[in-house]
């Protein structure tokens, strides 16, 4: 409880460092991890973590840089904050089931996948996006995927250089309601390929500005 890893650095692991099941109010700042296999930092099953301002180079073979996981037992009430992801090959940040009330703000992702996701809210309400600058590969999927997840803002992001989707909003309508993307977000195209939002099912509310007023507007 009340923990702080700091500092630190890891190179070469499965996963570089994890807070796991039943801590709380513990945080994972200012460390480096390079090259792990599988996950650069992961908050698993543990409430009101953060994980702030750390580096995590995936060398072109980490699969995903930051996971809040909350699977098992709610990952509730946790931030991943002013982190730099680079190089990785699947996710940069991914949000798993169970991460209710989650912030992700401020960070800068860099992605290296052909299938790759920068972002990717999966399966997690009351989520805020906000901030962050992600930079696909010119072959990537998707700069910010949210699927399967209720109530989640998305703001003031620059979300650049993915081929298929800058924003992509999936699911069904039960699962998909009151999602908000506002006109702030800055969605930049590569390749000639159009940046929009696809909803398959469900509601997408975007603010009402003079410009962007629909899902539609974004491209």
């Amino acid at each position: 409880q009340y923990g702080r890893i700091e500092a630190n650095s890891a190179e070469g692991a499965e996963i570089g460092i994890s807070i796991a099941r039943g801590t709380q109010h513990s945080t994972i700042q200012n460390n480096t991890v390079y090259n792990a296999s599988g996950i650069g930092v992961e908050i698993a099953d543990a409430r009101f973590c953060s994980i702030v301002g750390n580096t995590v180079d995936g060398n072109s073979s980490t699969d995903t840089g930051i996971v809040v996981d909350g699977t098992n037992v709610d990952a509730q009430g946790c931030a991943v904050s002013g982190n730099t992801v680079r190089n990785v090959t699947a996710q940069g940040i991914h949000a798993i089931a169970g991460a209710p009330y989650l912030t992700i703000t401020g960070n800068h992702v860099t992605v290296a996948g052909a299938s790759a996701f920068g972002i990717r809210v999966q399966n997690s309400d009351d989520v805020r996006v906000a901030g962050n600058t992600v930079d696909g590969s010119t072959t990537s999927e998707t700069c910010l995927h949210i699927s399967n997840s209720s109530r989640v803002g998305v703001s003031a992001n620059n979300l650049r250089r993915s081929a298929n989707f800058a924003i992509q909003v999936v699911g069904d309508a039960a699962a998909v309601t009151g999602v908000v993307i506002s006109p702030d977000n800055i969605l930049q195209g590569t390749n000639g390929r159009i940046q929009s939002v696809e909803v398959n099912g469900g509601t997408v509310q975007v603010d009402a500005g003079d410009e962007v007023n629909s899902p539609a507007a974004l491209v």
